[in-house]
């Protein structure tokens, strides 16, 4: 092994004489806005409920944990979804790699990458050694099953002399049990002679039934039978890949260009199918998600040569699926005729109840006669889509694509026609949609472009434009993107910045954004990021700055800063739609306006490595939420807070979050992992607000030659004296206690 030192300034050198000379070097690594400090799915999941990380970064950065990246065969697109990783690191890999296979994850210090960066990248990479892989290859069969389960323990204590019903979808069989089953969620794959590969996800727990639609004179109203255990096989696939060209029958991912037309997957980059075997984890409610995307086949060709230096490639799916619906998210048209008295207060969609249950008294409010207990239930199978559409690229000399994407979507109510998605659904409010675009790739030396222009079926359009570069000690991204006010298309996944309330992304915006890494040394490492955009609805200017300095205070322990300051009107947005009322009655204030939306984050992790099998990290986040009213100086207050309060108190919301992780290996196949955490928000003003103290204890243990074995145990302990969850939601459980027990076999 060279000397790490001398890994390092060969390969700080190496960078330098490549800048230099103009080499070429794709400059298209993806930038987190925070460090990725994690060991588990529960740790990402921390970040997600803490707004550390969206929906997106969370199935990725999950799927990784799930399937880490063999370092010596990952492809340079998949390397750019690991966290911490700058363009120049990632060809130092392939690099490296390319004149000798990786022994171990630890190599990557050998080859200059920086501790910080190494603590980010560990629980996604794996290494293979060349003689596994080689003797794995001549087996015929090979693959893995994982089973799950997650249930609260409060919920099983109160229910174990209830009888459940059992339902096996589709066919309507029944069987009745007494006891309680938790929410159970397996996987299975298999790959036949490296050549095609098969999968299938099922899915057990606790689901309302197939919802019927109702239309009376003076009211509108949806029902579905209680919720009962139901059993569906929610995704499943053949996949072939031959190199030049692949296809996948069943669940699939697909993603093109810059993600302005469609995209379907978690890439940071999508550049064509994937399969989909992706399943979420939701604590809170237990139970399993599917993450609906796309059913049906597609298929793909790469590098079909033209001539000279001429390529192809290209893509074309169709996939028809039944989606599942937030109640909040769809409506009737008939209500704006029929004035319906029974929908839920703050919302547009029709009131669901249970089957046999009069609409009058399941939309009563008094919690003494009300049983409208499915008002927070998922609709099944609410309505149909069918989505066809494909991409076409034409490769002219290396580092130069000129594409093409166009998708047709077509959507379908079995209930009734009269059914229609709410001004806050992704969806439009329309039968049929769609979109085409071109987009445009061009790299020379060590800066590369990027750019789309897409345009849906009604005329309105969207564009993005991307600018890279490494600057030897510094990486710079350069962002621009536009969304008309009207551009309806919900399946695009672009860079523009969420509501914070009930709102539609990719809409409405125009704005650009500024990234930089700087690492002048190994042991250092800061990132800066501005992000300003424009709402052509509102005519207002919003705001966006992220900052963050990582360095090495030893080689065992390192530490993170971070400063995070956004400024958003939240008062409008997604088909114009106003949110003052809605968010007031959400919150149960009459007098509060929407303020302007600023906040300010102050955070720090300290991480530290204490021998081989010990790890500890600490976190802390303050954040301040501006709340600004109408009637600051009328008094309002003083019945909230002690007179010598001041004027902080009167307009800003505090949520603090404190919390600390320990791992330990006692053995090689034991690991253990504990963490502890505080998380206060101000409720003065808003009765969603939480304070809890939580705790939780895994430990996974590995058996050879491939069967684990992993349990965790979660207690949250409420520390504000609630009685109540909301009407929604029913009595709080205090505390709230959730087991989860997963096992698995590779062979």
């Amino acid at each position: 092994m060279i000397p790490r030192r001398a890994w390092k300034k060969t390969a700080y050198a190496a960078r330098l004489l490549a800048i230099l000379a103009l080499t070429s070097t794709p400059a298209r690594a993806e930038v987190y806005d925070v460090p990725i400090l994690v060991e588990s799915v529960e740790d990402l999941r921390d970040m997600l409920e803490n707004g550390d990380i969206d929906d997106t970064i969370f199935d990725r950065l999950s799927a990784l944990l799930e399937d880490p990246l063999d370092l010596n065969t990952a492809s340079r697109n998949a390397l750019y979804d690991l966290p911490g990783l700058t363009f120049p690191m990632i060809d130092d890999i392939l690099e490296a790699r390319s004149a000798q296979p990786l022994a171990s994850v630890d190599d990557l210090m050998g080859i200059g990458i920086p501790e910080p960066v190494l603590r980010q990248v560990r629980p996604f990479v794996t290494v293979a050694p060349p003689k596994a892989k080689a003797a794995r290859k001549v087996k015929p069969i090979r693959g893995d099953i994982d089973v799950r389960f997650i249930d609260r323990v409060a919920d099983r204590e109160a229910k174990t002399t209830d009888t459940v019903t059992v339902i096996v979808d589709p066919v309507d069989t029944t069987t009745e049990t007494d006891v309680t089953l938790p929410a159970v969620a397996l996987r299975a794959r298999t790959v036949v002679v490296d050549k095609v590969q098969v999968g299938v996800i099922a899915l057990g727990q606790e689901r309302i039934g197939s919802f019927d639609y109702h239309h009376e004179p003076g009211r509108t109203w949806l029902s579905a039978d209680g919720p009962a255990f139901r059993l569906q096989v929610p995704k499943y696939y053949v996949a072939m890949d031959e190199g030049g060209w692949a296809a996948i029958l069943g669940t699939f991912q697909a993603g093109f260009a810059e993600s302005l037309v469609f995209d379907s997957s978690t890439r940071s980059r999508p550049d064509g199918i994937y399969i989909d075997d992706q399943v979420s984890e939701y604590t809170d409610s237990t139970r399993f998600g599917q993450n609906e995307r796309t059913l049906g086949a597609a298929f793909t060709f790469r590098g079909l040569h033209l001539g000279g230096t001429n390529y192809l490639d290209g893509t074309i799916f169709f996939s028809y699926f039944p989606r599942d619906i937030s109640q909040n998210d769809v409506d009737s048209i008939l209500r704006e005729t029929d004035d319906s008295d029974f929908a839920p207060s703050g919302a547009p969609n029709p009131l669901l109840c249970e089957n046999g249950v009069d609409p009058e008294l399941c939309a009563s409010q008094d919690p003494d006669t009300r049983q409208g207990r499915l008002s927070s239930e998922t609709l099944r199978a609410a309505f149909h889509e069918a989505i066809i559409g494909g991409h076409l690229a034409w490769s002219p000399r290396p580092r130069l694509q000129i594409g093409m994407t166009s998708y047709a979507s077509f959507v379908h109510w079995p209930e009734s026609d009269d059914l229609v998605f709410a001004p806050s659904a992704a969806y439009p409010a329309k039968k049929d949609f769609g979109a085409y675009g071109v987009d445009f790739r061009w790299g020379t030396g060590r800066t590369d472009i990027s750019a789309e222009y897409a345009r849906t079926f009604d005329g309105d359009d969207a564009a993005f434009l991307r600018l890279t570069t490494s600057l030897g000690i510094a990486d710079l991204e350069v962002r621009g993107r536009y969304y008309s006010e009207g551009y309806d298309n919900p399946h695009a996944r672009g860079t523009a910045q969420p509501d914070e309330l009930l709102g539609q992304r990719d809409r409405d915006e125009a704005g650009g954004e500024v990234r930089l890494v700087l690492y002048p040394t190994y042991w250092m490492e800061a990132r800066v990021s501005l992000d300003v955009w424009h709402r052509m609805s509102l005519g207002v200017e919003n705001l966006s700055l992220n900052s963050r300095l990582a360095f090495e205070l030893t080689r065992r322990l390192g530490m993170t800063l971070g400063v995070q300051y956004q400024d958003k009107v939240l008062g409008k947005g997604g088909r114009d739609t106003e949110y003052d009322d809605d968010i007031r009655s959400i919150l149960g204030i009459d007098n509060r306006t929407v303020g302007p939306g600023i906040r300010v984050s102050v955070w720090w992790t300290l991480s530290a490595d204490l021998g081989r099998r010990t790890k500890l990290r600490l976190e802390y986040k303050s954040s301040f939420q501006d709340i600004e009213t109408t009637d600051a100086e009328s008094g309002y207050y003083q019945e909230f807070t002690p007179a010598l309060y001041n004027w902080y108190h009167a307009h800003m919301e505090h949520t603090l979050t404190v919390a600390g992780a320990l791992t330990v290996k006692p053995v090689d196949p034991l690991t253990l992992q504990m963490r502890v955490k505080y998380r206060e928000e101000d409720t003065k003003f808003d009765f969603r607000g939480e304070a809890y103290v939580e705790g939780w204890l895994q430990a996974r243990y590995t058996f050879k030659p491939g069967w684990y074995l992993q349990g965790r145990y979660r207690v949250r302990v409420f520390t504000d004296a609630r009685d109540s969850l909301g009407a929604d939601r029913g009595p709080a459980v205090n505390p709230d206690q959730l087991v989860k027990v997963a096992a698995g076999l590779r062979f």
